[in-house]
Order: C-alpha cells, then structure tokens, then sequence
C-alpha cells in the first residue's frame, strides 16, 4: 500500500471498513449496531489520531471534528443523489 497515494489508500481502507461492516452483519448483527459501533469506533480513532492515546479534545477540536464528518456526509449524499437521481428523501 506504500506506493499508493494518499487517495488510494483512503479507498482501500474505507472498503476494507465496510466490508467488515458487512461481514458482521451477515453474522446476524443488525445494520443499525453496526452502523452505530463503526461511529463510536470513528470517534474513538479519531480523537486518538488528534489527540494522543491519553488526550482529549477541546471544543475547537470537537466542532473541527464534527465539521468535517459533516462535510464527508455531504459529500457522500451528494455522490448517492447524483447516482440515484430518482430516490427520494429516506426518513431521518
């Protein structure tokens, strides 16, 4: 994976999630645990990639944290409106 750029890897690792994500599911785990853990664990990571094993983050670091998973969301919305241009809106 070293000669891969930076936005190869981030697909490869991204599949690897979600392909795990599905294995587990097949175990007979329901989508919504899942989809729950694999948020709990990306906040986990995530701070600890920002922060350190022990840190914390301050409210800054938590709004920069929470901007950009929002902005992720969007960008993955937008991707599924344009490939799907006949779905609706799903319930919330």
């Amino acid at each position: 994976m070293a000669d891969q750029t930076t936005e190869e890897q981030h697909d490869v690792v991204m599949h690897r999630f979600l392909d795990l994500a599905n294995e587990i599911v097949d175990e007979g785990v329901p989508v919504n645990v899942v989809a729950s853990a694999l948020m709990v664990g990306n906040c986990v990571y995530s701070i600890y990639a920002l922060a350190g094993n022990e840190g914390v983050l301050n409210e800054n670091g938590m709004d920069q944290l929470v901007d950009a998973f929002r902005r992720q969301l969007e960008q993955i919305q937008q991707a599924k409106r344009d490939m799907y241009p006949e779905a609706g809106q799903a319930p919330a």
